[in-house]
């Protein structure tokens, strides 16, 4: 925890309008977005990628590669420009959309000392949220890996907290025994700045949340291959991530997009933001603490509907563009 970290001041009026959905009122405009992701960690983010881009009622102004480190990136350096490289890699299978730009986060991790590690992604943070005060929007922040670059721009300028709303894939639910999860305990000091320094906060757990979506390779294979060469990427890393008969695999990151699109496919609730300990376990005690929306469900069979009906008409748009070009 960082007990000398004060929440940026909000009235309550300001909070509760920052953790309502986008689209609660009569907005009908899309909704301004950044994606944070480690999108060489897993293979889920890259569904989450073409989601948020196919998905009309959202406006993707940046994407930002998160660092992260396992075995085969050693470090946060090395998972980050693996996750820069997939991203890219993923926009060139949508070459009939205008990709929006894709900047480099961190090479290290947040450290205890709260001493912000700067990146163009963090930079860039600031300037779009800077950008969407100006014309009286609200930036909201996907942010589906190591909370990093997120953190370090709220630790280099702290009044963009009134301007985004983050919503972050991490932790698990409250009552769960521990926290224990990638994103969380890869990071642990950024993700305390997060819950400590009053940013409005959506979160959404993975135990018994995220994890209910899930699919499994004939699934896939007979709805998402089919939708061209993105459909077909998505459904081959997919299927080379489970070998075996009878596997099912979570698609951990495209929730947050789905609470996006609407909210009844997420139930979310409204809480006492959390303490998160040294030893990564909650600290619910201070029932003070400003307010934070928490997701408790996902449903799944909505989700992947809705996923797998923006693949198939983008596809088909792919399709009849081929057609008329020749």
């Amino acid at each position: 925890m960082f007990p000398d970290l004060l929440p940026v001041e909000m009235t309550e009026t300001q909070r509760k309008a920052a953790l309502e959905h986008p689209r609660a009122g009569t907005r009908t405009a899309p909704v301004p977005v950044v994606l944070d992701t480690d999108a060489k960690n897993e293979i889920d983010d890259q569904f989450a990628i073409a989601y948020t881009l196919l998905s009309p009622a959202l406006q993707c102004e940046a994407i930002y590669a998160a660092p992260f480190a396992k075995p085969e990136y050693p470090s946060a350096a090395a998972g980050m420009e693996a996750s820069y490289v997939e991203i890219q890699n993923v926009l060139s299978k949508m070459p009939d959309i205008e990709p929006p730009p894709v900047w480099r986060g961190s090479t290290a991790f947040l450290t205890e000392t709260g001493r912000p590690c700067e990146s163009a992604a963090a930079l860039d943070l600031i300037e779009r949220a800077a950008a969407c005060r100006a014309r009286g929007a609200r930036l909201y922040v996907v942010a589906i890996g190591a909370l990093t670059n997120v953190a370090s721009a709220l630790l280099l300028r702290p009044e963009i907290a009134r301007d985004i709303t983050v919503l972050w894939l991490g932790g698990q639910p409250e009552y769960w025994p521990h926290t224990d999860e990638f994103n969380l305990s890869g990071d642990v000091a950024a993700s305390q700045v997060v819950l400590d320094i009053g940013v409005p906060l959506v979160r959404f757990p993975c135990k018994n949340v995220a994890e209910h979506v899930r699919s499994v390779p004939a699934e896939i294979r007979k709805y998402v291959e089919p939708c061209g060469e993105l459909g077909a990427y998505l459904a081959r890393i997919f299927c080379d991530f489970i070998p075996g008969r009878v596997r099912s695999k979570v698609i951990w990151d495209i929730v947050p997009v789905a609470w996006l699109n609407n909210p009844a496919w997420v139930p979310t609730e409204v809480r006492p933001t959390p303490r998160l300990r040294a030893d990564r376990s909650w600290d619910l005690s201070d029932l003070a603490r400003p307010p934070y929306r928490v997701a408790v469900d996902a449903y799944r069979d909505p989700i992947l509907l809705d996923l797998v009906e923006k693949l198939e008409k983008f596809a088909g748009r792919e399709a009849d563009q081929e057609e008329g070009s020749r």
